[in-house]
């Protein structure tokens, strides 16, 4: 997809709410072919005229609704940068049409995008053309042989069509053991919260060419690790986006301080107090 379909896409859905549309448009309008930008918080919300805080809560509510999702990206030396922000094109096209249509296409423009990539096309209609290839040019410099019916056209354009990346079919067997693998790490991450963001980001860790073995053992080491608390365990869906499983384990709890490190210690005191009297009501006996 080109940003002129994201930006098509996202101005033709009703989001309900004016702020959630600012944040979906300016990242659609960012967007490269696969959907993926990355700015920071505090530029998102100066460019829409939306707080940062807000924009925090509204990126966090598209990745929970799984409108995107959130690869957090890692800078010189390893340490955790801005976060990778890719929408996701289906989950867009289910939101409601708002009534803005196309020249040339009567209705929902994607209501009905099927393999064709032609807004108003059926599911069945035929592929697409395929794309024209790289010929050389008289003068011997690489090139593209002009063919006007297959360049791609801006949405809203006299012919309205829309040029949409198709993926080739994924085997019924690889999507078995993709399956099995994802549910071997479900059920092996200490939290369960949210599979269906979780299994969209297992799919993009795959694609990143991330090991099963190592996210499994990755899983099944965060949940055996003693400096855990369950209070503060990552969703498995942020745990994925941010290739914890190569994380280092966690280290050490810190001692409670304050009242509460009183406390401990003084019950700590009492304990063994009672244990010393006990020992010497023995040794009396």
């Amino acid at each position: 997809m080109s940003g002129w379909e994201w930006t098509g896409l996202v101005q033709t859905r009703r989001l309900g709410n004016p702020r959630h549309k600012a944040v979906l448009m300016f990242l659609a309008n960012a967007a490269a072919e696969d959907g993926s930008s990355w700015w920071s918080t505090d530029r998102i919300a100066a460019a829409t005229d939306v707080g940062a805080r807000a924009t925090r809560d509204i990126l966090t509510a598209f990745d929970e609704q799984g409108l995107l999702t959130r690869t957090r990206r890692r800078g010189e030396g390893g340490h955790l940068g801005t976060y990778t922000y890719t929408l996701e094109w289906d989950a867009i096209a289910a939101l409601p049409w708002n009534g803005i249509t196309l020249r040339g296409v009567d209705g929902d423009p994607f209501a009905q995008v099927g393999t064709s990539g032609t807004p108003g096309a059926t599911r069945d209609a035929p592929p697409a053309p395929p794309v024209v290839p790289r010929v050389p040019l008289a003068s011997g410099t690489p090139g593209v042989a002009h063919n006007p019916s297959s360049e791609p056209q801006p949405l809203g354009s006299a012919r309205g069509q829309l040029t949409l990346a198709t993926r080739p079919p994924v085997p019924a067997a690889q999507h078995a053991n993709h399956d099995l693998a994802f549910e071997a790490f479900w059920s092996s991450y200490p939290r369960k919260a949210g599979k269906k963001a979780a299994r969209r980001a297992w799919d993009q860790a795959l694609r990143r060419g991330a090991d099963v073995g190592a996210v499994v053992a990755g899983a099944r080491a965060h949940a055996a690790d003693p400096n855990r608390d369950d209070a503060y365990t990552k969703h498995p869906a942020t745990w994925l986006n941010g290739d914890c499983w190569e994380d280092p384990p966690l280290p050490a709890r810190r001692r409670a301080t304050g009242m509460a490190g009183v406390m401990g210690a003084a019950a700590e005191a009492l304990a063994y107090l009672d244990s010393q009297d006990s020992h010497a009501l023995g040794a009396g006996q």
